[in-house]
């Protein structure tokens, strides 16, 4: 039986005591304010999987550093950039204002307003694709020289499959190669499913 006495004495259950917030204990400075609590590390699955610390630097004095905006279709976030080393991926920041994004760029890069350059800009729409099938979601990707560069939103096709999404770039270094590639976004139910290239 169950609820017998015995088959709790053979497997004897083991009570801890959760710690509320009443309960736990403030520290006080000499002054008498309270010190916040310390905090503690984070034992999430992710981070034991993670072998790379949270922080690392970057030597953005070496040669070869580029720095460029990011349209904010591709993090889903206002004034981010992207940090290329000849030496390692790209990384990407984000800033809390597009001047805040600009300093950083002209810390790095002091001379670049100093010196002769060619200002490269590219205006383009992606309005609509195709020849795809119904009932499934599309979003485009735009590359310049194989570069992430914007992100549209995803549609799903029913009669057309439209964007009518505008793109303006400004201060690209010089594109050889411009593609629009177009996905069929992965279907959420599957959880094996990803983005495929049509």
């Amino acid at each position: 039986n169950f609820f017998s006495k015995r088959s709790f004495r053979s497997n004897p259950l083991k009570r801890t005591k959760s710690v509320t917030k009443l309960e736990r204990k403030r520290i006080v400075d000499s002054d008498g304010v309270p010190v916040p609590p310390r905090l503690r590390t984070s034992r999430s699955h992710e981070s034991l999987l993670s072998g790379q610390s949270v922080m690392q630097t970057l030597d953005l004095g070496s040669g070869g550093v580029e720095i460029k905006p990011l349209h904010p279709s591709v993090l889903g976030r206002e004034h981010c950039f992207q940090v290329t080393l000849p030496t390692s991926n790209p990384r990407y920041f984000s800033c809390r204002s597009a001047d805040e994004r600009d300093n950083l760029r002209k810390s790095v890069q002091p001379d670049q307003e100093h010196v002769r350059r060619m200002d490269n800009s590219l205006k383009i729409w992606i309005l609509e694709a195709k020849g795809v099938p119904n009932k499934k979601r599309y979003f485009c990707e735009l590359c310049l020289d194989k570069t992430l560069y914007a992100r549209t939103s995803s549609k799903q096709k029913g009669e057309m499959c439209f964007w009518g999404e505008h793109f303006d770039f400004h201060n690209l270094p010089l594109v050889n190669i411009i593609n629009i590639n177009l996905y069929r976004e992965a279907d959420h139910k599957k959880k094996r499913d990803k983005n495929v290239l049509v």
